[in-house]
């Protein structure tokens, strides 16, 4: 069977011909909004990190723990590099997955609190990972259905200590906590990236809302990252909390653009397939070409609050732009899992057996004769 049109649409999400761009056409396009509303966007460098090099660092904390923490540590890298390795591509199920879960958790003892979040995130886009080659390589529905959510499950929770460590390391006044930030939101739309991926795999009502579920939670997560982001600069008011600030802003709008123009696709994608006079519908409940309007008009509308969010940030209204942010991503997604909805509807159409009306298929028993009716 070919590939489903949505699929290779999801696919090309970050692709030039569907609104994609690349890290150079990010800037030229940052470069015209900056300079039509105004915003300095010369980079700030950032002062040198005191003390030695993370790597040293990591050698000193691993040196101060107590000899059993120590010697744990040592076993599980002295075991063999080969294991450890191997245990990397394991999946849920696996014999080796309890080492590279094991081996996840001495990473998340051994480091900062800083470094704790991001790694969280990181071990987040794993767990995504493994639920999206697990509905690939399991021939047991039910076994695979079991094992993707107990991924999902695992997602929601590095997550969720992701934010919490974040949160910490603000609260405890870490000089890191806006860089942090900012990589745990470039990893959070990566993730979301990853998310996509396993809709478009996915003809399975179930394994649509079990990734629509973590979409959600990313984006709880993300709001949160900039919450940080901001209360830090209100507090510093420095050039590089400025800075830091811009680029993150900078990264959503171009996140949210990208995903304005590939919704708009979709919704031309999903009025192709139900104008297709060669799809029964039947028996399934879809939308008029009119009623997909409904959906259009707010993903057009996104253009004005984009306006309003630049206008805001260029005035300083920090706070009030990355609302304008978070309330677009709330909409878009309520709109998203609803377009999904609409394409699993069309994918099990375009897969049910073509409904054939005619005397060689329905064979219609003509009654019986009196003479051939034997007593």
């Amino acid at each position: 069977m070919n590939k489903s049109p949505f699929k290779q649409l999801k696919r090309f999400k970050h692709d030039p011909r569907f609104g994609g761009m690349d890290e150079a056409a990010k800037g030229a396009s940052w470069a015209k909004i900056a300079a039509a509303i105004g915003v300095d966007d010369e980079p700030v460098e950032a002062p040198a990190l005191q003390g030695v090099s993370y790597g040293v660092w990591l050698l000193t904390q691993y040196l101060s723990k107590p000899v059993l923490v120590g010697t744990f540590s040592v076993v599980v890298i002295a075991s063999g590099w080969l294991t450890t390795v191997r245990a990397s591509d394991s999946l849920p199920g696996d014999a080796l997955y309890s080492v590279k879960k094991i081996t996840e958790q001495a990473q998340l003892r051994l480091a900062s609190l800083d470094r704790r979040a991001i790694l969280h995130t990181e071990f987040a886009g794993r767990r995504l990972q493994e639920a999206s080659d697990l509905q690939g390589e399991s021939t047991n529905a039910s076994e695979s259905a079991s094992l993707v959510h107990g991924a999902i499950e695992a997602y929601k929770q590095e997550i969720s200590s992701a934010a919490a460590s974040l949160r910490q390391l603000k609260d405890e006044g870490g000089v890191t906590t806006l860089a942090t930030a900012s990589s745990v939101q470039q990893n959070l739309q990566a993730i979301d990236t990853t998310i996509d991926a396993v809709v478009a795999d996915s003809v399975s009502a179930e394994a649509t809302q079990e990734a629509l579920v973590a979409k959600e939670v990313t984006k709880v997560a993300s709001e949160a990252a900039t919450t940080v982001a901001v209360e830090v600069h209100e507090e510093e008011k420095t050039a590089l909390s400025t800075y830091e600030l811009k680029q993150m802003f900078k990264s959503e709008l171009g996140q949210i653009e990208a995903r304005q123009r590939f919704d708009l696709e979709r919704i031309e994608v999903i009025r192709a397939a139900l104008a297709d006079e060669s799809i029964s519908y039947a028996g399934f409940t879809v939308p008029t070409s009119d009623e997909l309007l409904a959906y259009e008009y707010p993903i057009v509308a996104v253009d004005s609050l984009l306006s309003q969010a630049m206008n805001s940030f260029a005035a300083g209204g920090f706070r009030s732009a990355f609302a304008t942010l978070q309330e677009i991503d709330t909409s878009l997604l309520a709109i998203e899992a609803q377009l999904a909805q609409i394409e699993i509807t069309i994918m099990n159409a375009r897969t049910q057996p073509p409904a054939v009306v005619g005397e060689e298929a329905i064979e219609i028993e003509e009654p019986a004769k009196a003479e051939d009716v034997v007593l």
